[in-house]
């Protein structure tokens, strides 16, 4: 088997704090909490895999068919930490999925590989020690010659908020890691020069920076366009590549301050060239996919997409509309449409892909705050060239095994957990327009006292863990005279 070498650039900047039901499914396999897609890959037979991260730790990789139909799923996780699946790579019927672990009680985190069968079983999985710091690996992507480059950030106690990189060969399980001087950017893509050996450049939130293979900055630029915030470079050709990001255009009022999404091409002398914008009209902020924002198709037809009416603070749980972004341009990046999907709901895309049909397939999160509030949902979409909807996926996180009772009831309510007993919980009581009217801390089996001055009427009673601005149940109860 040949050897799969593997280049991690970690930098500091937690990207995701820029924003955090169909019949056929089988959600018995999918019982976690708030769960998000983050990466997808088509594989060699047309299934397409999601990456997914849960508020209880566990990673998760979801098969989906051409369709965009549920397949299979593999569940993984380690004791005490939160485990994330920052990548997919096919390689000879074997999918091997790297990413970090990050273990409750100490500041110390883990490199982490997985290697999966085309069936999604568990052959091996190894762990490896990367720093005494709290680590995070926010994007991969791979190189011409077999790498992998992960994009994250590192923070310790001396040097506070820092990028690093590292090479980790497998089988051999070796790492020589390299700290990236004098760089206080978020690192979200990078690039290797064609042509040129041992040199990549970083794309960051402020700068281009180029560095050696000891990862020792060589250059450093401003981002083409005047890009902010999370962003790709996609490698089109060998004197050009894509660039994508935030456009922020600031206005004397009446009118209003533009933050659309945009993509641009720019040489590898980071001359630019070509640009276009797109987003909803007025004051919306509008936000590229969190990790990932191009998909170039085959016949070099290009997408690049993002949420419309993104909240630009967390939770992820906001309740309002939003949509997926999407648009598809020829390679001279003239528009061939525009589309926009949801409305809803709050959506907030992770990232696309473009698909082997032509298509695109988009993924990230849904908070259908009308009719399943407070619940987080995995959701992928799937388009075919023209924009039309092949398939649309909602994977709901399910309530634990609550019993909640009397419901109705007066002025008491039990609330028991079998899978949840001896966890100390946060309950709110709050009406249907969200006014809160109760809030408790207890352990499971617990009894909450509601106040006579609570009128009769239905209300959503919210369970949380202690330090989760998720719910692991949401229920609706009633209260009586």
């Amino acid at each position: 088997m040949p050897k799969l070498v593997l280049v991690i650039f970690l930098c500091y900047g937690c990207l995701v704090n820029a924003y955090a039901q169909n019949p056929y499914f089988e959600y018995s396999k999918l019982d976690a909490i708030s769960q998000r897609g983050i990466f997808a890959i088509e594989d060699s037979h047309g299934n397409f895999l999601i990456s997914i991260i849960k508020e209880d730790g566990t990673a998760e990789i979801l098969k989906l068919n051409e369709e965009g139909q549920y397949v299979d799923v593999v569940v993984l996780q380690e004791n005490n930490a939160i485990l994330t699946v920052s990548n997919i790579y096919e390689s000879e019927d074997f999918f091997y999925c790297p990413g970090f672990i990050d273990y409750d009680d100490t500041d110390s985190s883990y490199f982490y590989i997985a290697k999966l069968n085309s069936d999604l079983e568990l052959l091996s999985e190894k762990k490896i020690l990367l720093d005494e710091s709290q680590t995070f690996i926010m994007n991969c992507s791979y190189s011409e010659s077999d790498s992998l480059i992960c994009v994250g950030y590192s923070d310790t106690p001396d040097v506070s908020i820092s990028p690093f990189g590292l090479y980790y060969t497998y089988p051999d399980d070796t790492i020589s890691f390299f700290r990236t001087e004098g760089v206080l950017d978020i690192v979200n893509d990078y690039l290797t020069l064609p042509g040129i050996q041992n040199e990549i450049v970083l794309r960051g939130q402020i700068n281009m920076t180029v560095t050696d293979d000891n990862f020792s900055v060589t250059e450093s630029v401003p981002v083409p366009f005047n890009l902010s915030q999370t962003g790709d470079v996609y490698a089109f050709n060998d004197t050009s590549f894509l660039i994508s990001g935030k456009v922020i255009e600031v206005n004397l009022p009446p009118l209003p301050t533009v933050r659309d999404i945009g993509i641009g091409f720019s040489s590898y002398d980071f001359e630019e060239s070509n640009f276009y914008s797109f987003g909803m009209a007025g004051d919306t902020v509008d936000h590229p996919g969190i990790f990932h924002s191009i998909g170039v198709t085959e016949s070099n037809y290009i997408y690049c997409g993002g949420t419309g009416n993104i909240s630009p603070s967390p939770p992820l749980l906001h309740q309002m509309p939003s949509w997926f972004l999407l648009t598809r341009l020829n390679a001279d990046l003239a528009p061939v449409w525009e589309k926009r999907y949801g409305g809803d709901a709050y959506y907030v895309m992770f990232g696309l892909d473009a698909t082997s049909d032509e298509g695109c397939i988009m993924y990230g999160l849904k908070h259908d705050y009308l009719t399943n509030p407070g619940i987080a949902e995995l959701y992928v979409l799937k388009t075919d060239a023209s924009g039309n909807v092949v398939s649309d996926i909602t994977i709901p996180y399910p309530n634990l095994q609550v019993e909640i009772f009397p419901n109705p009831f007066t002025e008491v309510i039990q609330i028991t957990a079998s899978d949840y007993e001896n966890h100390i919980v946060n309950v709110e009581l709050r009406d249907i327009a969200g006014k809160l009217h109760k809030i408790e801390r207890g352990t499971i089996p617990m009894t909450v006292s509601v106040d006579k001055s609570v009128k009769p009427g239905q209300y959503i009673l919210t369970i949380y863990a202690i330090g989760e601005n998720v719910p692991i149940s949401t229920t609706i109860v009633i209260k009586k005279e």
